[in-house]
C-alpha cells in the first residue's frame, strides 16, 4: 500500500506563501508611507501657490501649479490602488486575477504589487484597448 497523502499535487501551486504575502504587504505599506509623505509635500506646494498675492508672480507659477495638481491626482490614484491591494490582502483575494480568478504570480506582484490582473488578462485588455 502506498501513501498518497504526501504525493505532489498534479497542478503547480501558484498561490503566495505566507512569507511572500507578508513581504508584499510590507512593501505596500512602505510605498503607502512614502506616497503619503510625497502627497503632503505636494499639498504644501499647492498651498504656497495659493498664498501668492502678486498676480505676475502667480502667473509665472501657474505651470508649476498645474504640474503639482497632476502629481497630486497621480498620488491619490496610486494611494487608492495601494489601499485596495491592502484590503485584498485582508480579505484573502490578493494575488488572484480579478477577471479569471487565477493566481497572478509572484514575479508580477513583485514588479507591480497593486496588480489586479494576471499577465494573460492584462495582455488581453491591452489588445482590446488597441482595437477600440
Amino acid at each position: 500500500m502506498t501513501d498518497t497523502s504526501s504525493s505532489a499535487p498534479s497542478a503547480v501551486d501558484h498561490s503566495l506563501s505566507p512569507q511572500q504575502l507578508m513581504a508584499l504587504e510590507a512593501e505596500l505599506l512602505q510605498a503607502r508611507d512614502a506616497l503619503l509623505r510625497a502627497s503632503r509635500e505636494t499639498e504644501r506646494h499647492l498651498q504656497s501657490f495659493l498664498a501668492i498675492s502678486d498676480a505676475d508672480e502667480r502667473g509665472q507659477q501657474a505651470e508649476e501649479h498645474r504640474m503639482d495638481l497632476t502629481v497630486q491626482e497621480r498620488e491619490k490614484l496610486q494611494l487608492q490602488r495601494i489601499d485596495q491591494a491592502l484590503q485584498r490582502i485582508r480579505d484573502g483575494s490578493y494575488g488572484y486575477c480579478a477577471v479569471s480568478g487565477e493566481p497572478i504570480g509572484i514575479d508580477r506582484l513583485k514588479a507591480q504589487p497593486t496588480a489586479t490582473l494576471s499577465r494573460a488578462a492584462q495582455e488581453k485588455l491591452e489588445a482590446w484597448q488597441k482595437r477600440s
